[in-house]
């Protein structure tokens, strides 16, 4: 995969039109075409740092190929726990595989130590054991699933 295809690639990941990718970057939409068509061979050094600042990836993987796909920030991910603390119940082991394969395309430099994947596991999604014990107390059955 080229430069050209993983624009086409992560603009359509996280639906994004043409249209939004041009306003974005400060270009017309026939040159978010042309990228991505491959008719144009060399991307401006400027345009690239915007496509990568819209699309929320980074440049090294854009232009290579290599390394982390994407920008990671401390608060991207204190808006992913935001959003898995809302999700219902059977909607979280899913979210925390999500989470997982976030974190194992970060380097761990990158990566805030009050946010490293067992913390947040710790903190927003305990052990079995630990849920069964606040079921206890809080009246909860998960032998049956039901309260």
């Amino acid at each position: 995969m080229n430069w050209n295809q993983r624009i086409a690639k992560v603009r359509e990941e996280v639906g994004m039109t043409k249209a939004q990718l041009a306003r974005a970057v400060g270009v017309r939409p026939a040159s978010v075409t042309q990228w991505e068509n491959g008719d144009t061979k060399n991307l401006d050094a400027g345009n690239c740092i915007l496509i990568c600042e819209s699309l929320g990836i980074r440049p090294k993987w854009l232009v290579f190929g290599h390394g982390p796909k994407y920008q990671t920030t401390e608060k991207n991910i204190r808006s992913a726990i935001t959003l898995l603390e809302s999700l219902p119940d059977l909607e979280v082991e899913r979210a925390i595989n999500v989470l997982r394969s976030v974190f194992n395309e970060l380097p761990i430099r990158e990566v805030p130590s009050s946010l490293s994947p067992k913390s947040v596991e710790a903190k927003y999604f305990p052990s079995i054991d630990n849920e069964q014990e606040k079921g206890q107390k809080n009246g909860r059955n998960f032998k049956s699933g039901t309260s």
